[in-house]
């Protein structure tokens, strides 16, 4: 993680797949902006994708960088996580590593499977 000494309003993130999953040590890139409500509204999100149109590497990640979570505000879903002026950037991030970078993506969200780009290992 770093932050911007002169805009502490952005950031950007590097995590790593976790372990037994198609993502296992594939970094991932993340920008974050505050917005001036921040908190009582999420950070936005963005996502590098490195797919160079081949699809999606995951139904939650797209590669125009939108990031699809119900925390972010970008997917209403069931409503399992959503954000509130007592979430923080950990829990945004947490929620990427732990719901997104799963071992099974295509079940993340339904009709996406025939539009991922799957990792062969």
């Amino acid at each position: 993680m770093r932050v911007f000494e002169d805009r502490m309003d952005l950031m950007q993130c590097m995590i790593c797949g976790p372990a037994d999953t198609p993502y296992e040590d594939i970094m991932f890139l993340f920008d974050l902006h505050m917005p001036p409500t921040y908190p009582q509204v999420p950070p936005e999100v963005f996502f590098y994708s490195w797919t160079d149109s081949l699809g999606r590497l995951n139904p939650n990640l797209y590669e125009d960088g939108k990031v699809c979570l119900s925390i972010l505000g970008t997917w209403t879903g069931n409503g399992v996580e959503n954000w509130s002026p007592a979430s923080n950037v950990l829990r945004v991030l947490l929620s990427i590593q732990a719901m997104v970078l799963v071992r099974e993506p295509y079940y993340n969200e339904a009709g996406s499977v025939l539009h991922m780009f799957f990792i062969c290992r």
